[in-house]
C-alpha cells in the first residue's frame, strides 16, 4: 500500500512495524522503497486483511482484469 492508503490509517495493525513503531517500509537491499508499505500476512487480524484484500481482487476481476502481477 502507499504511504497515503487509507488501510495505513485505519488498520495499521495489517503493516509490518519498526521498534519504534512506525511503520516499515518495503525493502529490497541496498534499495529502500519509502513509498510502498507491505502488508503484514501474519497479523493477529490476517482474517480482515484477506477479507479486504480479496475485496480488491473481486473489484478487479469484475471490471474485466485477468492478471494479477
Amino acid at each position: 500500500a502507499s504511504p497515503d492508503h487509507p488501510w495505513v490509517r485505519e488498520h495499521p495493525e495489517w503493516f509490518h512495524h519498526r521498534p519504534d513503531g512506525t511503520i516499515k517500509y518495503a525493502e529490497n537491499p541496498p534499495k529502500k522503497y519509502q513509498d510502498i508499505y507491505p502488508v503484514n500476512f501474519d497479523t493477529p487480524q490476517w482474517k480482515a486483511l484477506w477479507e479486504a484484500l480479496l475485496g480488491v481482487v473481486r473489484f478487479w476481476i469484475g471490471r474485466g482484469v485477468k492478471i494479477f502481477r
